[in-house]
């Protein structure tokens, strides 16, 4: 099972933003060409196993399990790139045209209902409890809400790194800040760790981690935050339950 993007917790050496997604994420390289094998960590083994087929990690038949789709309109967009590859399926609703302003132009376009699956990534820590406990604390960091404690060692981290890059360091203050400010809520009972967020007309974003992978389920089936989150959760779900 091959692995084509991880992430790393190394010292920050690079200059600009990188060093923030460092500090933040982990950085993502290529590549390991297999997952090792280890106990607890079937699930993230499996999962590379399908070697970036999104298609294949949430099927068509796996979303009508859970949402009726308007076959007159079902679209299926597939995007075969690997962490940065896609599946997204798309279907009329019945709510109302949203408005989109161009160049002082309004225009509507359809709020279509959508399931899409994407970012499937792999963590390069050992697969024993540490490597575990490391992939959660670096998924926590990237999503988790900032104390003001976390904040001030990460600020204090990028004015040592760019001590004598400025312009450097003003860019990746702005980014902690938006980091400090992101609205991610952790979802009990998925995976090792879950993240979500919700944005409105582009639905919901719902980050999952298991085992040393994580992925990416989006989603907009309503305009009610709280039961488009449901309906990503039952997808998220399909996914695990494709490795257990």
């Amino acid at each position: 099972m091959r692995m084509i993007c991880t992430k790393k917790r190394s010292p920050v050496r690079t200059a600009g933003t990188f060093a923030l997604l460092v500090l933040l994420m982990g950085s993502c390289s290529e590549k390991n060409e297999k997952m090792p094998n280890g106990d607890g960590f079937k699930v993230s083994n499996c999962l590379a196993g399908f070697d970036y087929r999104y298609d294949e990690l949430l099927t068509k038949a796996d979303v009508q399990k859970h949402l009726p789709i308007d076959e007159d309109t079902y679209k299926e967009d597939i995007n075969a790139g690997k962490t940065y590859g896609n599946c997204r399926r798309s279907w009329n609703s019945d709510r109302p045209d949203l408005e989109m302003e161009l160049l002082g132009i309004k225009a509507p376009y359809p709020d279509k209902n959508f399931v899409e699956v994407k970012m499937l990534s792999f963590y390069d820590f050992d697969q024993n409890a540490s490597g575990k406990a490391s992939a959660v604390d670096a998924f926590d960091r990237a999503y988790k809400k900032l104390s003001d404690e976390e904040y001030q060692q990460l600020l204090a981290n990028l004015e040592k790194n760019f001590a004598d890059n400025p312009s450097a360091l003003e860019t990746a203050k702005g980014l902690l800040d938006a980091r400090r400010n992101s609205t991610y809520a952790s979802v009990e009972g998925l995976g090792d760790r879950a993240y979500w967020n919700w944005r409105g007309e582009y639905g919901v974003n719902l980050v999952v981690l298991a085992g040393l992978a994580q992925f990416t389920i989006e989603s907009r089936t309503s305009d009610d935050a709280a039961s488009s989150l449901e309906v990503a959760v039952k997808m998220a779900n399909e996914v695990l339950e494709k490795c257990n």
